[in-house]
């Protein structure tokens, strides 16, 4: 044990660990899958892994050659890719590391802070998505792969070694660039590191050896760059080279200057306000319990790493100022030109970094300069007594930004959860060519239609290589084509769908609270706190999509996760909206017997009205009227009921509307004037 005290490396590596394990592992096995994740689950599922070449080929090839060969292995099982990617996230960490120990062997103290701050940084907070974003894992670990093996093959007199390390070095280079096309900008992090590491060994020939280290690195960085631009068409905008340069021609001046502004504004919210403006978007989330979690954990990451530092401080002697001064000034203009280089490809392709839905993502590649420069910053400007305290202030806020982003998609996973789980007690198969319309309650959201038509498929349709049921999030824009019944095509990376907004359905889940609400275009019936998108979508919705008389789906746990309770009130409001469709009201009556037995009750007043409406058609008057009385106590509820029955009188449907208005609506009537 005195040993493994006193071994200061092995602390050090023990404690990056933990704080990514505080950061990241933590959450793997409660998190499922988002957005991108979707389509490729359905794509593994219904076409095979072979089909993932042809579905990345128009953007990134090596993706769907990587999906080819992951998927077989990790399967649908969220918590293997999340296991995965966090491997992966781990080694580029000590990668890092250890490039930075080969440069400035002197300076541990600084190193080691570069490492932790790379190894936490808040800026990136998709790490809880690692089925699409293990990609961008993999090219950062072939990066860094290349930039250490490159110094390995500078320092090694050994020929052969020599000659090992530069093969292996010119592999990952041209693999790299091929993950993510504006990870190229990390050749300018290679160059400036070798150039310092070459500097160093003082050679009588200094330019010329570097230009001769560099040759091999910028081949094929040109060989990559001369393919994308000349030869590779990307079906992707912000990819497509002739796009890009039609917008810069179209306005050059206007051009060149917003793109100077955007790479000022990227560097420094990629350097400071990454440690500041992801935690305020974040603090406010969850309960006081979910808050005083993160906390807690964010606490332990930072007392570990006082602990550390007062034990090296007792065991070590002080680094002099002067090997301060000189190897901290080239950390840090290496570091600075690290944030440039790698936000330069990004900020030419009109993107830039925003600490807002993924938009992040950007800022992986240049937040390992950015954590070395702002680890010399704190070096060179903060007082040797005030350095730890800073540094753990650091930690601080990126283990509780980590914890309350990871908190926010584990209940985001829930939501989804609810939602195909509830869908699946209420509706056994929906017809083909149905436009699903879902809608999430605040703060959750949907950004695009695969995260419907995916699992809707994966549930109804899973073995069929065509996507049956199509899908859109409830906006403004699809709320309009409802109106005018509008069809069209979408295209997602070779998977194409044609959107008929003549067949929509719509379901919604209004609040955290409520069970999920399949509407009635028909019969229109909303809950007092639907959305207003929502209510001017129900109208169009057909629910007769439904195929009720088929057999219920049984969902596939290692996609949806384990089946909510069915003693829930939420299973018998959808197993009632299911009999009441089909007008089977002893069947609903029955159900709102067991219900009872259990003391379950709703949330949302509205779910009362199935078994209301079972009631008041069978004639059983008592129970019908205390129903209608819960109903009732929503005044706003009471009067969107009764507006909307009127409306729908004419209509044809397997219930009396009439009796539904005399029970509901008949305390609102106002006495005539005598």
């Amino acid at each position: 044990m005195k040993k493994v005290l006193q071994n200061h490396t092995l602390l050090s590596i023990i404690l990056i660990l933990v704080l990514m394990i505080l950061a990241y592992a933590i959450w793997v096995p409660f998190l499922g899958f988002y957005r991108e994740d979707w389509y490729v689950t359905w794509n593994g599922v219904a076409r095979g892994a072979s089909a993932f070449p042809s579905m990345y080929a128009g953007e990134r090839p090596l993706m769907g050659h990587l999906y080819a060969y992951l998927y077989p292995i990790l399967g649908n099982r969220s918590f293997l890719w999340g296991i995965y990617a966090f491997i992966l996230r781990v080694a580029g960490v000590f990668v890092f590391g250890a490039i930075l120990r080969q440069l400035w062997p002197n300076q541990r103290n600084m190193t080691f802070l570069a490492t932790v701050l790379f190894a936490i940084y808040p800026g990136f907070l998709q790490q809880v998505q690692p089925n699409c974003f293990q990609m961008h894992f993999h090219g950062i670990l072939f990066a860094l792969l290349s930039i250490h093996w490159m110094l390995r093959s500078v320092s090694i007199e050994h020929y052969l070694k020599s000659l090992t390390y530069r093969f292996m070095a010119v592999v990952c280079a041209a693999i790299y660039p091929f993950t993510m096309e504006y990870y190229i900008g990390l050749e300018g992090m290679r160059y400036a590191m070798l150039w310092f590491f070459v500097r160093q060994q003082k050679s009588e020939k200094f330019t010329r050896k570097f230009l001769f280290e560099s040759l091999p690195y910028l081949l094929v960085s040109g060989s990559f760059l001369y393919w994308r631009v000349f030869i590779f068409e990307s079906d992707r905008p912000t990819l497509n080279i002739g796009r890009l340069l039609l917008t810069y021609s179209s306005n050059s001046f206007n051009s060149v200057l917003s793109m100077g502004l955007e790479l000022f504004r990227d560097m420094i919210e990629t350097v400071f306000l990454a440690w500041i403006v992801p935690l305020y978007n974040q603090w406010y989330y969850g309960d006081y319990q979910t808050q005083f979690v993160g906390v807690l954990m964010a606490l332990l990451g930072a007392g570990l790493w006082g602990l550390l530092y007062y034990h090296s401080q007792k065991s070590q002697v002080h680094e002099a100022d002067t090997q301060f001064t000189h190897d901290l000034q080239a950390a840090l203009l290496i570091g600075f030109i690290s944030v440039i280089s790698t936000l330069i490809p990004v900020v030419s392709t009109l993107q830039n970094i925003r600490f807002v839905g993924r938009d992040d993502r950007f800022s992986l590649p240049a937040s390992m300069g950015a954590s070395l420069l702002l680890a010399v910053l704190i070096m060179i400007c903060v007082h040797r007594k005030v350095r730890p305290w800073l540094a753990g202030v650091l930690i601080f806020s990126a283990l509780i930004t980590h914890s309350q982003y990871a908190r926010y998609m584990i209940d985001f996973w829930k939501v989804q959860q609810q939602v195909w789980w509830q869908l699946s007690w209420r509706a056994p198969n929906i017809k083909r060519n149905t436009l699903l319309m879902v809608n999430l309650p605040f703060p959750f959201y949907l950004a695009e239609g695969y995260e419907i038509w995916a699992p809707a498929n994966l549930m109804y349709y899973r073995d069929n290589p065509r996507p049956r049921i199509t899908g859109e999030v409830i906006s403004q824009e699809s709320v309009a084509q409802l109106a005018w019944r509008g069809k069209n095509t979408r295209n997602y990376r070779g998977i194409y769908l044609y959107r008929d907004f003549d067949n929509p359905l719509v379901v919604s889940l209004p609040s955290l609270s409520s069970c999920l609400h399949v509407l009635d275009g028909s019969q229109v019936e909303l809950s007092a706190i639907e959305e207003p998108l929502v209510q001017l979508a129900a109208p169009y919705s057909q629910v007769q999509r439904i195929l009720i008389d088929e057999t219920f789906v049984k969902l596939d746990e290692t996609i949806f996760g384990k089946e909510p309770s069915r003693s829930s009130w939420c299973y018998f409001y959808q197993k009632a909206s299911y009999y009441r469709q089909k007008g089977d009201w002893q069947a609903v009556i029955g159900l709102a017997e067991q219900a009872s037995k259990q003391k379950l009750a709703p949330y949302d007043v509205y779910e009362w009205l199935p078994f209301f409406v079972a009631y008041a058609m069978t004639g059983q008057t008592i129970q019908a009227a205390e129903l209608a009385q819960n109903i009732r106590s929503d005044p706003n509820l009471t009067a969107s009921l009764c507006k909307n029955w009127r409306h729908s009188q004419s209509g044809n449907s397997i219930e009396d509307i009439s009796v539904l208005i005399g029970y509901i609506c008949i305390k609102e009537e106002k006495p005539s004037s005598q």
